[in-house]
Parts: structure tokens; sequence; C-alpha cells
């Protein structure tokens, strides 16, 4: 049986076997937008600090002479332009200003340790993750928002969070939980959200069920759908 990932399993699984499964054969491919490059972006200058930063990226690209801005990542010219940087990645001028100014609001806890790959069976499967950071008393995952105020228990619970960070909580053996959540638009306000495991543990039972169902749909090679059922409507609500 092969490990399944805690990224995964709340943004994949939770929607389907068939998802899942489509993903591990490469039918859906990885998300890959300016967002999501903007949030990688700011997760390594938070985790690392400003030298490895500017040692990984390539600040900055080649400028359109028509409009006077940086070609987009996406173009030829901005492609032959890294290629000659000799970095592993891109990050454009505009959001290497955002993520400078955003990573000043953030104050991580020390000592610290980033990046730390975590493994265990759980309820007979093999899962993995990768937390953002360990500290003496427990865990910390850094996210981005567009709204600082969106962010509560409800959106936590919606986005799969929750999910996330209770297997955090479980791999790593802890039971203090942070989010240090930063909004990407002026003034870049971040506020911190604890929590415990205990009170996370509220998913413990949804989370118990799709290992189950991995486990099952693993060892029969069945990836069914969770639509596959008729699903019934008992009140309508159209907001009239």
């Amino acid at each position: 049986m092969q490990p399944i990932h805690v990224t995964d399993l709340h943004r994949h699984w939770r929607r389907g076997p068939d998802v899942y499964h489509a993903m591990m054969e490469g039918l859906i491919q990885p998300l890959d937008t300016p967002a999501t490059r903007f949030g990688t972006a700011f997760h390594y200058r938070v985790l690392h600090g400003e030298a490895a930063f500017l040692a990984h990226y390539a600040v900055g690209g080649p400028v359109n002479e028509r409009t006077g801005r940086e070609y987009g990542a996406e173009t030829k010219a901005a492609a032959e332009w890294l290629t000659a940087q000799n970095k592993r990645a891109h990050c454009c001028s505009d959001d290497y200003g955002a993520i400078t100014e955003m990573a000043q609001h953030v104050r991580l806890p020390a000592p610290l340790e980033v990046e730390v790959k975590v493994e265990a069976m759980l309820a007979g499967v093999p899962v993995e993750g990768r937390i953002d950071g360990l500290y003496p008393d427990g865990i910390f995952d850094v996210k981005t928002i567009d709204d600082l105020d969106a962010f509560d228990d409800r959106y936590a619970l919606r986005m799969g969070y929750v999910h996330q960070a209770y297997l955090y909580c479980v791999l790593a053996h802890k039971t203090i939980f942070r989010w240090i959540v930063c909004e990407k638009s002026p003034p870049y306000r971040c506020g911190v959200w604890e929590t415990t495991g205990a009170a996370l543990g509220v998913v413990d039972e949804e989370i118990q069920n799709w290992l189950a169902e991995y486990k099952q749909c693993s060892e029969s090679d069945t990836w069914p759908s969770r639509y596959a059922e008729a699903r019934r409507f008992t009140r309508m609500n159209f907001g009239g």
C-alpha cells in the first residue's frame, strides 16, 4: 500500500477516491497559478529567511519594452531569463516586494525546526506529511489569505485546515497547533490562531473513515466516486 500524504488526504481524498486516483495517475495536474506560486515563495521566505530565499529564487526578470513591466512567468522571455540565472525558482519584483513586507509582520516561535517530515501508520495506513514548523510546545503552519477577517474556525474547517492540523498533531505527537495567517495586501496584517489536538479531534471520526476507505480501495484497486448514488434534497432553499 502506497503512503498517502496529509495534503492529498484533505485536498483530494475528501472529494472522492476517484479524484485521488486520477491525481495519482497524472490526470489531474498540480495547481500552478500566480496565487499558488506566491504562496510557495512566501512560505520559503518565512521559513528559511532572506538569504536562503535569494539563493533559491531569481528575483525580477526581463522587461517588456512596450509595457514597461516584467514578462509573465509563463512567457518564453521569462523562461530563458530564468535558465540563465541558474536558480531553482522565479519570483517577480512585485511579488518579492509584497513578500518582503509580509514577512516583516511574521514572528515565528523559537527554537524551531522547519519543513519537518513526519510519518506513521494510522489505522493500518501509512500516512506522511511535511510540517511547516515544530517548536517545543507544538506545531505552526503558515497560511496566506486575501482578507484576514475571513479566517475563523468555519473557514479553517471548510478549507480542510482542521483535518490537516489534526493529522499533524497525531503524527508529530504534539498537542498545541498554531495557524500563522498573513494577509496578501496592505497593510499585510498577520494573525495567530491557537488550538489544541483535543479541539481538532472533532474531525477524528471523518479521518478514520477516510483511512479505512483508502485501505479498502488500495487493497481492491477500486476507486469509486462519492456521487455514485442519487442524493436527495430534503429541504430546498434558493435564497428567496
